[in-house]
């Protein structure tokens, strides 16, 4: 008796074989399909690149608002100077925050 490769007699008895057979291929493997998974690549490096647009568009917000914070400071510290040397001078706080005020 000639078996394919990898098949086997396990068991012989009374002129009776007992065979293992190797497995399919498509048993063995499984069933996905080559287009299928390239699509699934093409998907999420499309994914990546809009991934990385979004970062860098948030990175950008971020150092936008770090700038903007630094002005903040910056006005706070120049409020707090202004109110300081108004309140050491002879002048009675005024109505500054006003366009039109004091003139």
């Amino acid at each position: 008796m000639r078996l394919p490769r990898g098949g086997k007699v396990l068991e012989q008895k009374d002129g009776v074989a007992l065979v293992g057979l190797p497995v399919h291929p498509r048993k063995r493997y499984p069933v996905w399909r080559i287009d299928a998974l390239e699509e699934d690549i093409r998907r999420a490096e499309e994914n990546i690149r809009t991934f990385r647009a979004h970062i860098e568009e948030q990175e950008k917000v971020i150092e936008e608002r770090r700038q903007q914070i630094s002005v903040c400071e910056e006005r706070d510290r120049a409020i707090t100077q202004w109110e300081r040397d108004r309140a050491n001078s002879d002048f009675p706080p005024g109505d500054e925050d006003h366009p039109g005020a004091g003139s």
